[in-house]
C-alpha cells in the first residue's frame, strides 16, 4: 500500500502510513524522500540504517565467535573473527573494532605471540583521529564532531588501563611476555604526550 501510494505521487498517504507502522520505516522513508526528489534526506536515512546494520552485524559476528569458543570449535570461532574483520573494514566501522573477534581467539588460545601481535594492530588502529563519513558509505552523515575524533585515543587510553591493570585468570599468560609489555610501555609513553 505505502510504494502504492509513492507510485501515484499521494505522499501524505504514503506518510500517514509510515507514521502508523510498527517497525522501522528508514528505508520506506528513504523511499518517500527518493520519490520526491528529495535525496540528501534519502541519502543520511539510507547510510544510517546501513551503518546500524553493520554495526549490529558486527556485534552478531563477535557474539557467535565467542559462543564458538565456549563450545570448543576455534576453526568456526576463527573464521568468524576473519568475517567480522573483513565487515568491519569494508562497512568502514571503527578500524580498531575490526580486531575484536580475533582478540578474543588469541586469549582464548592463550598463544601470547598471536595476541600480542593481534593487540599491536588494535591498538595502532586507535592512534589515528577518526572521520567514518569521509567513508563513501557514509558522506552524507555527520559523523565527524569533536567526540568522535577523540574516541580512538580515549579507547586506547582505557585499553592501555585495563591491559595493565586488569591481568587476570584469561590473559595471566601475558604477563611474563616481553612483547607485550614493551607494547604496553610504547602505548603508555604515546598517551602520555
Amino acid at each position: 500500500m505505502f510504494y502504492l501510494h509513492c507510485e501515484k505521487e499521494e505522499y501524505e498517504k504514503a506518510a500517514t502510513l509510515l507514521n502508523d507502522y510498527p517497525a522501522d520505516t528508514k528505508l520506506m522513508m528513504a523511499y518517500l524522500h527518493q520519490q520526491k526528489k528529495e535525496y540528501e534526506p534519502a541519502c543520511v536515512l539510507l547510510e544510517h540504517r546501513m551503518l546500524e546494520i553493520a554495526v549490529e552485524m558486527q556485534s552478531i559476528l563477535i557474539a557467535l565467535t565467542q559462543v564458538s569458543l565456549s563450545e570448543n570449535r576455534g576453526d568456526d570461532a576463527e573464521e568468524l573473527a576473519c568475517i567480522q574483520e573483513q565487515l568491519a573494514k569494508q562497512f568502514g566501522i571503527l578500524e580498531c573494532t575490526a580486531y575484536t573477534a580475533k582478540l578474543e581467539c588469541a586469549i582464548n588460545k592463550k598463544d601470547a605471540e598471536y595476541c600480542t601481535k593481534i593487540l599491536s594492530l588494535l591498538l595502532a588502529s586507535m592512534e589515528g583521529k577518526t572521520d567514518i563519513s569521509s567513508n563513501i558509505l557514509y558522506k552524507h552523515l555527520n559523523l565527524s564532531d569533536d567526540n568522535m575524533e577523540n574516541l580512538p585515543r580515549q579507547l586506547l587510553s582505557s585499553m592501555i588501563e585495563q591491559l595493565k591493570s586488569e591481568l587476570h585468570d584469561e590473559t595471566s599468560f601475558l604477563k611474563e611476555n616481553s612483547e607485550f609489555q614493551s607494547l604496553l610501555r610504547r602505548y603508555r609513553e604515546y598517551l602520555e604526550r
